[in-house]
């Protein structure tokens, strides 16, 4: 192909979207609301379960998402998160030939000294794993918490829960 001619897209059967979840807050929130608007075919929010007292909890609280989008939850005894992230997508893979798969990882954003105290980059060694698949894309999905504190403070947001956004946000703008 030359760089004149125009890319041939492939045009894959079926799109399968994961979300993988730690918690029911914003930042999942908006991955699951950016998952629902790449109209896949599936979309999952899973759940690798290290602590089992905290998986109990948020499924809980995952079904008031329920109707919407199924949470898996899949134990990973071992902690290792970022095969588990691997093998999950492998599988469904597997299972449906001709598949795409796109992982989504939520990550709260937060100031840089905060942040590097904060964060132990799992998510980013997940995304590198994933996308070593064939078939697989990972994205990493930012979620700026000062921006959304500052937001909140302003005049004529709306209180969600504990957390005030702002009505425009809500509106998925």
């Amino acid at each position: 192909m030359s760089y004149t001619e125009s890319p041939e897209l492939a045009m894959h059967p079926r799109l399968q979207v994961l979300v993988f979840v730690d918690t029911v807050d914003l930042a999942e929130i908006e991955a699951l609301r950016y998952g629902n608007g790449l109209h896949a075919d599936d979309l999952t929010a899973v759940h690798f379960v290290v602590e089992p007292d905290h998986a109990a909890r948020l499924q809980e609280r995952g079904a008031l998402f329920a109707h919407e989008t199924p949470l898996r939850v899949i134990d990973c005894p071992d902690r290792h998160l970022v095969r588990g992230a691997h093998d999950l997508v492998a599988e469904v893979l597997n299972e449906h030939p001709g598949t795409r798969v796109t992982v989504l990882l939520p990550r709260r954003t937060y100031s840089p000294l905060l942040g590097r105290l904060l964060h132990d980059r799992t998510a980013d060694k997940m995304a590198r794993s994933v996308s070593r698949v064939r078939g697989a894309t990972a994205i990493i999905m930012p979620y700026d918490i000062e921006s959304r504190i500052a937001r909140a403070a302003a005049p004529g947001s709306r209180e969600v829960g504990r957390v005030k956004e702002p009505i425009s946000t809500l509106a998925g703008d």
